[in-house]
Order: structure tokens, then sequence, then C-alpha cells
């Protein structure tokens, strides 16, 4: 074997680092690339889903304090109010259901959809079961108040009519 001069070891020497080096950049340089295609992924897709999620969790939940305040007051105005929060979630669960369709990637999205809308659906049916109970509680009080001051008025002649004979007698 035929010794190498040492400027030529050197030489190979160097020449070995730097292709180490230029493969390593090659890289580093992809990697980098990938690293941002996934932050532009995180950006468009999950960053997206969490902002429009949390739209929908907080309109629910000032819907729901909407539905407590109308069953402790039975003031049919915290309805309406409970009402344009549960349109607002229904538009955030159309916005999600578009856009789990649009991005394939966000699978949990597309698997918790269909419970999260059963969920909502449920609770609205029961919201207008409760509504429609109250406002026949407040329909049959009226009624009972109505029969009260009736019964009131037809006691109150009778009384006066007793009272009369009464006067007669005496």
């Amino acid at each position: 074997m035929p010794s190498i001069s040492l400027s030529k070891q050197i030489s190979i020497g160097f020449a070995i680092i730097l292709l180490a080096m230029i493969i390593m950049g090659v890289i580093a340089i992809s990697s980098m690339s990938k690293a941002i295609s996934n932050s532009k992924t995180l950006d468009a897709e999950y960053i997206e889903e969490v902002s429009i999620v949390t739209s929908l969790e907080r309109n629910y939940a000032k819907g729901r304090i909407e539905i407590v305040k109308f069953l402790y007051s039975e003031d049919l105005e915290f309805i309406k109010a409970a009402q344009k929060h549960v349109l607002s979630v229904y538009e955030r669960l159309n916005e999600l259901k578009e856009f789990s369709a649009k991005y394939p990637n966000l699978k949990v999205l597309a698997k918790d959809l269909p419970i999260v809308e059963a969920g909502i659906n449920e609770y609205k049916v029961y919201a207008q079961e409760v509504e429609a109970l109250i406002v026949k509680k407040k329909e049959l009080q009226k009624e009972l108040d109505e029969k009260a001051i009736a019964f009131t008025e037809h006691a109150q002649a009778v009384l006066k009519s007793q009272q009369k004979q009464m006067r007669k007698a005496a």
C-alpha cells in the first residue's frame, strides 16, 4: 500500500469533515423546512380549531347561565338571551363541521363533533321543555288568579246578601 503524503492526508481529513458538515447542513435545512411547514399547519388548523371551540364553549356556558337566570326569575327575557347564545353555539358548530371537512388531520375533532352536537341538541330540547312548562305554569297561575278573583267577588256578594237578610230579620 503506497503511503499517502501528509498534505493529502490532511486534505482528505478536511474533505471528510467538509462532507459531513454539508450533509448536516442539508439535514438541518430539511428539518427547518419541515418545522416551518408544521408550524404553518399548526397555525392554520389547530390554533383556529381551538379558537372556534373556545367560542362555542363560551357561548354554551353563557346560554346555560341565562337558562339558570330564567329558572330563578321566570323572566322570558332571559330565554331570549339564551336563544341568542344557542344560535351562536350552532353557528360555531357549523364552522367546526366545515373546518373538520377542510382539514382531515383533525381526527379527534371529527370524531367528537357528533357527540358534542348530540349533547347540545339534548340540552336544547330540555331547555325548551322547561320553558314550555314555565309558560304553562304562568298560564295556569293566571287562570287560578282569575278564578280566585271570581271566587272572592262571589263570596263578597254572598256575604252582602247574608248581611241584608240579617238586617231585615232584625
